[in-house]
């Protein structure tokens, strides 16, 4: 009683596999789906058909392929442990799970996996989830600083101009406003017309 297995020694990656195991199962109208924790891929009822479950199990080089039924009791609604494709219980569904197992692990051997072992016990420690990488601190990184606040210098307070008178172009001379002679200052009428200035 108990499951029958198959455990692999995988070149490169075992999950890899996956997605051919899982194509091919659900071909075979199985459905995937999480039984008692684990995920698994079931056929059947239970009530009108005996169901029957495989389980891949993949991790780094290490692969494992179980099949089982349920064992039931009180009129096959009562499960009462699991029964591996060798003995003699469920005999008429374990013909096509020989078949389909079968074909799992051809798939697994044509692609390189080498078989370790059968029926053996499950061994936790090789099939245990991976590990994320541990967490290392990244380097201690300089603090950044901030530039320091200088005050501006101080400016000195701009004066207004001081207005100043234009002085005229010709400083010391007198204009003639009738004719535009220059004089000199001291003259009281234009040398040129004669105009009081």
């Amino acid at each position: 009683m108990g499951r029958s297995s198959t455990d692999f020694m995988i070149p490169g990656r075992a999950e890899e596999f996956q997605s051919a195991i899982h194509s091919y199962l659900l071909s075979e109208g199985y459905v995937f789906e999480q039984k008692d924790g684990e995920m698994v891929y079931r056929k059947g009822t239970g009530i009108w058909t005996t169901p029957s479950f495989f389980r891949f199990v993949a991790n780094g080089n290490y692969a494992r392929v179980e099949a089982w039924i349920p064992v039931f009791c009180f009129f096959n609604i009562v499960t009462a442990g699991e029964a591996d494709l060798e003995s003699f219980y469920g005999v008429a569904v374990k013909g096509a799970m020989k078949n389909r197992k079968n074909r799992i692990e051809d798939i697994l051997v044509h692609n390189g996996a080498q078989i370790v072992g059968r029926n053996q016990p499950f061994n936790p420690t090789l099939f245990q989830p991976m590990q994320p990488p541990m967490y290392q601190q990244p380097p201690m990184q300089q603090p950044v600083q901030s530039p320091v606040y200088q005050q501006p210098p101080m400016q000195q307070p701009v004066q207004p101009p001081v207005y100043q008178q234009p002085m005229p172009q010709n400083a010391g001379q007198k204009f003639c406003s009738a004719c535009g002679t220059t004089n000199p200052t001291s003259s009281v009428f234009c040398s040129g017309c004669g105009n009081r200035l």
